[in-house]
């Protein structure tokens, strides 16, 4: 994660985790998985729009991502450290690896606080009765890489 002194906002950390609140680096499809992004304000920050995004790793291509910019789900206002959770709903996802990438855009909706930059990476396995965590639905898997997927999400902040 990327911060230099002087900045209005930084990411400091970030956690992949389950449903109990646990951090995980691997899941199965299907299961919901939740991004907490640390942050850090330098000064208060009124509407700051969080966007976190899920990408095949290597890849430019979002496959989905959550954004308060479109949504207009942003906290009235930050300052100092804080986290903000999205929690992606049923991920349905092809066995592989994954990239969580972020970005703060201001309340404007013009000016970056937090430039686009990657934050963590996660993989989906295979949960199959055989046994199999990598096999076969890898080679498959590429043919979904520039397929947008929609998943439900929800905030907290």
């Amino acid at each position: 994660l990327v911060s230099s002194e002087g900045e209005v906002m930084s990411f400091t950390g970030v956690a992949i985790c389950d449903d109990v609140g646990r951090e995980r680096e691997a899941f199965a499809a299907g299961e919901n998985i939740t991004v907490e992004v640390t942050y850090r304000a330098g000064c208060r920050v009124e509407s700051p729009h969080f966007c976190v995004a899920v990408l095949g790793a290597g890849s430019n291509q979002s496959l989905f991502a959550a954004n308060m910019l479109l949504d207009g789900d942003a906290p009235a206002s930050v300052e100092g450290r804080g986290v903000v959770k999205c929690r992606f709903k049923s991920v349905p996802l092809m066995p592989r690896v994954y990239e969580v990438w972020g970005e703060v855009w201001g309340s404007d909706g013009a000016q970056v606080l937090v430039r686009w930059q990657k934050l963590a990476a996660f993989r989906i396995v295979d949960e199959s009765p055989a046994g199999m965590t990598n096999g076969p639905a890898s080679a498959v898997s590429r043919i979904h890489v520039g397929a947008p997927i929609r998943v439900g999400y929800e905030w907290q902040h």
